[in-house]
């Protein structure tokens, strides 16, 4: 398969890709991501005036080059059956790149709130008996979205500093009584409440009763799940630390999941990162076992305070920003963790890790770098391009090297606070 520029007011005037892009189309993943950048703004600046002509066969049929709302490059065919196999356009089309930049999960909030299907099959050797289904990363991603979308709802990643001492008790309930809150209204499916299958206490009585509903919902919970979907029930639960496939509870009780824990980022230091919010999924396996299926863990700020972060260089910082807001002025800000994308007006997605907003209605952006791998450092160059049209005031700090950065990065935030104070 070669693959052509061709000029939509000409198209019998032909270019060959170079060597590069079309091993990006390929998919060949060692290929530079400065390269992969450059193609990208490439498609960008000629999609209107050019198509890609494929030679899979004697038709050359026209390729066309997209881009989603989203801001995913993506190459679809004309028509799928133009294309003779094996060309990669025979079935579907490509996504070539992501240019909203967003490293971490989730993109989009929840509206509906169900996780698995009946019909999800584990895939064994022969002869070998099925015991669990699946654990698919979309399902997990689903999970960090739930998650995302019940704090955003609850309001616990915006928040001023206290004025009045309250007590870690006292914050627990305030907090808890949010995310209940958050649930109201959210379904499952059709009459099924998702408040009803959601516990915030980890115990062998609430394990218990979970098993229950999922065994039979009808006499628990006077309802039936539809044919289509599989019962699960949600815990909520601090983690002082977590491995690969266990979560700890605070009385140090180890927590077993079936999949591997996923986290917001590949980047965050799972060891390093602790507490943790998790959110896990219990369901019954075919042989009606109650097992947690998938676990979805997101930094918080402590224990006490589910500030939620995504990655210890985060806490850091915020610890920083917390002291610097308390010097100037604490009654003077607000402050957020942003955990879905806001949008320019031409609609470009962007999240700063932090927004600071004043009284005088100015906003301060903080970009957090937590690693100098390169495909890293590119995602955030991009989200920064966006976000600095949007703010009053932008920094940036290198958390990676915090030790380095610390006094300089304590000076600039104490000015930037003060210069978005007036």
């Amino acid at each position: 398969m070669t693959l052509y520029f061709a000029k939509k007011s000409f198209p019998n005037q032909r270019d060959a890709l170079s060597a590069h892009e079309e091993a990006i189309i390929k998919g060949d993943q060692d290929l530079k991501e400065a390269l992969r950048s450059e193609f990208v703004t490439k498609l960008l600046g000629i999609k209107e005036d050019y198509w890609l002509l494929c030679d899979c066969n004697e038709r050359k049929p026209i390729i066309i080059i997209c881009k989603k709302s989203s801001g995913v490059v993506y190459l679809r065919s004309r028509t799928k059956t133009d294309h003779t196999s094996p060309c990669l356009f025979a079935h579907s089309g490509l996504e070539i790149s992501e240019v909203n930049s967003s490293i971490f999960l989730p993109k989009r909030r929840v509206k509906t709130f169900s996780l698995y299907t009946q019909n999800e099959v584990l895939s064994v050797p022969d002869g070998e008996e099925e015991t669990r289904g699946p654990s698919t990363l979309q399902n997990v991603n689903r999970l960090g979205q739930i998650l995302y979308t019940l704090i955003d709802d609850g309001g616990l990643n915006v928040f001023l500093l206290d004025q009045e001492p309250i007590s870690w008790r006292q914050r627990l309930k305030d907090q808890t009584e949010k995310l209940i809150k958050a649930l109201q209204k959210k379904t499952i499916a059709q009459k099924i409440p998702l408040a009803d299958y959601f516990h915030f206490v980890l115990t062998e009585k609430s394990l218990d009763f979970a098993y229950e509903k999922l065994k039979d919902p009808r006499r628990v919970l006077n309802h039936s799940w539809p044919p289509r979907l599989k019962p699960f029930v949600l815990f909520m639960t601090v983690s002082p630390r977590l491995t690969t496939h266990e979560f700890f509870t605070r009385t140090q009780e180890p927590i077993k999941v079936d999949s591997e824990i996923r986290l917001p980022s590949k980047w965050i230091n799972r060891e390093k990162s602790s507490p943790y919010l998790v959110l896990a999924a219990l369901t019954l396996d075919p042989h009606n076992v109650p097992y947690f299926r998938d676990a979805f863990a997101l930094p918080i700020l402590s224990d006490t305070q589910w500030i939620p972060l995504e990655s210890s260089y985060e806490r850091s910082i915020l610890k920083m920003i917390l002291g610097a807001v308390r010097t100037v002025g604490a009654d003077q800000f607000k402050i957020e963790k942003p955990l879905f994308c806001y949008s320019t007006d031409a609609g470009h997605p962007y999240r700063p890790d932090f927004i600071i907003y004043s009284k005088s209605d100015k906003k301060l952006f903080i970009e957090v770098l937590g690693s100098s791998d390169s495909l890293y450092l590119y995602h955030k160059q991009l989200m920064e391009r966006v976000a600095r049209d949007n703010c009053d005031v932008y920094l940036s700090v290198k958390a990676y090297d915090l030790q380095t950065e610390y006094d300089s990065f304590k000076e600039r935030l104490l000015n930037a606070l003060v210069e978005i104070s007036f």
